[in-house]
């Protein structure tokens, strides 16, 4: 398979062809060794001895948008057979411009042998500067092609490499197209897109589906100990271990490796729409890492805006490396992330979020979550205005406080305990009510054994005023020990070059469902109580794959969906 596209061929002087694709001997008979591919966006210019500026001995090729000016030769694109190699077939040929200075009907844009098969030829234009001309020599099928003669300069410079059919950049020369329409600084400027019975641009091709997912659990151990590896495919008939491991695998399942060392295993697979593979390194230790890293510091909030901000803080340090962090809000992980930093959108305008962050290295020790941060939105009438002269300083305004309280586990079972934690800022004083009484500092945590369901309060006071927060603690009589169904339906909408909307059915659960997982390359990309979730900042023309899974109050988990991909769009769309 191949793509030539976005080329400028200037043939000069040279003689025969400035493309032949197929088989590149004259003699005794080779098999097609080229064939299956996309022509696109070039432009072909041919010289006083060029005999043909494309020459097709293959199959399966389609020549689309691309200019040919034929001044200096008779034909433009010729399809037919070297030798006895197999005839050419299921050609398509659409969208093209031809031009041409030289007059008479001997100006053929395209050259089709009669041994061809399965050629299509439509939405072509072509221009002779005199002469009927033709589009087609042979037997093809035929549509919506236009031929033109004799037309001013003026005309001629729509399909000329100076003139404004090319470059699509306007000029005061040509401003419209051939039916006097204004021509969009952004179109497609060749072909029938120019010209009475073009056709909207086709389709790009389908992206293919197939996808290779595998992961290590867990990526780390010491020696003696093992990782499971666990893969799973989309698309895929058969698939080879490499690296680490060797063998015909699965296109699904699970082994578990017990590496003395430093280990990387890859998982190649192959199906009908080509071919994919996914790599994991397990690290090995000489003892186990039971180290957090350091509480991440200087928690900040800037570019706030009326529903956006971008949060920071400074880098962890681990006595074998930091590997994310996350953002906890309302005493839950909000995001995962491997940056110092984390772009916010979709918050509500004049509204105060207060946030925590700690951080996670490769084995999973997890720091203390760091003090807590807030930050206020801009209101709804927060909008430029005209400078003013100075006036005098006044007066700072004394900040409101804000309370943040938690509990370890809000689903126990009788005789089971909860620790609550709490902080409040801008506060001098706090008061427990509900489940809990008495004062409390502005800080703190407390185990609590409740025989039913309780809520807990505290409400802070301080000189800019008071604020609360609560929680509740379900009781049980016995272990909720059911995870969540597993979500299904899970699609991928709205996909542009960077960005898309995934989502999934809701699971059900014998209590509730309260949050789903979305993973990514085996592990947890970000966790939302929600089942759609908008994603920003990919990259163009790039597969994506991941799955999803559902937790319960309890902390149970249900198993992860089936592998979904999604391809964002390529540059040029």
């Amino acid at each position: 398979q191949f793509v030539i596209a976005d080329n400028i061929v200037d043939h000069g002087s040279q003689g025969n062809w400035a493309f032949a694709l197929g088989p590149q001997s004259s003699s005794g008979n080779r098999p097609e060794n080229v064939r299956t591919g996309i022509i696109e966006r070039n432009h072909f210019t041919s010289g006083s001895n060029t005999q043909m500026l494309l020459m097709l001995w293959t199959s399966e090729v389609t020549v689309r948008n691309n200019l040919f000016d034929q001044t200096g030769s008779d034909n433009a694109i010729q399809i037919s057979r070297r030798n006895q190699e197999d005839a050419p077939h299921d050609n398509s040929v659409h969208s093209n411009t031809f031009y041409s200075a030289n007059s008479g009907s001997s100006v053929k844009a395209i050259v089709i042998d009669s041994i061809a098969s399965n050629t299509t030829v439509r939405n072509n234009l072509v221009y002779t500067s005199g002469g009927s001309g033709s589009v087609v020599s042979g037997s093809a099928v035929q549509s919506d092609n236009l031929v033109m003669s004799g037309l001013s300069q003026n005309d001629v410079n729509r399909f000329l490499p100076v003139g404004n059919a090319i470059d699509g950049v306007s000029t005061a020369m040509v401003l419209d197209d051939y039916d006097n329409n204004l021509r969009p600084l952004s179109a497609q400027d060749i072909g029938a897109y120019e010209s009475n019975g073009g056709a909207e641009p086709p389709a790009p091709p389908a992206p293919s589906s197939l996808a290779v997912s595998l992961v290590a659990s867990p990526y780390s151990i010491t020696v003696g100990g093992s990782s499971t590896l666990s893969w799973s495919t989309t698309n895929a008939d058969s698939c080879t271990a490499s690296g680490g491991w060797s063998g015909s695998k699965s296109t699904s399942g699970t082994q578990t490796v017990s590496p003395g060392s430093n280990a990387s295993y890859t998982l190649s697979c192959s199906g009908e729409e080509g071919s994919a593979s996914d790599s994991v390194t397990v690290s090995v230790g000489s003892q186990a890492d039971t180290t957090a890293p350091s509480i991440p510091i200087n928690a900040t909030a800037s570019s706030i805006t009326q529903s956006s901000v971008t949060i920071s803080w400074d880098t962890s340090t681990d006595n074998v490396g930091v590997t994310d962090y996350s953002v906890y809000y309302n005493g839950a992980v909000y995001a995962v992330t491997p940056n110092t930093s984390l772009p916010l959108t979709g918050l509500a305008s004049d509204t105060t979020y207060s946030w925590t962050v700690s951080a996670t290295d490769a084995v999973g020790n997890e720091s203390s979550q760091s003090s807590l941060s807030s930050f206020t939105t801009l209101g709804t009438s927060s909008a430029p205005v005209d400078p003013v002269d100075p006036v005098d300083p006044v007066d700072p305004v004394t900040p409101s406080p804000t309370v943040s309280l938690t509990t370890s586990s809000s689903a126990i079972t009788v005789g089971g305990s909860s620790t609550l934690s709490w902080s409040a800022t801008n506060a001098n004083s706090c008061t427990a009510s509900g489940g809990w009484s008495g004062s409390k500092s502005t800080s703190g945590t407390q185990t609590v054994s409740p025989g039913s369901n309780a809520s807990y309060t505290l409400s802070c006071s301080g000189e800019g005023g008071s604020a609360s927060d609560s929680v509740t603690v379900s009781v049980s009589s016995q272990a909720d020990t059911t995870a969540p169904s597993i979500p299904t339906n899970a699609t991928a909408s709205s996909i542009t070059q960077s960005s898309t909307t995934i989502s999934w059915a809701a699971s059900t659960d014998n209590v509730g469902v309260i949050g789903y997982n979305l993973y990514y390359r085996g592990e947890v990309f970000i966790v939302t109580p929600n089942t759609s979730l908008p994603l920003s900042g990919l990259a163009p023309d790039t597969t994506y794959s991941w799955t999803v899974s559902a937790t319960d109050a309890a902390g149970n988990e249900s198993s992860q969906s089936s592998l979904s991909s999604f391809t964002t769009l390529g540059s040029n769309y």
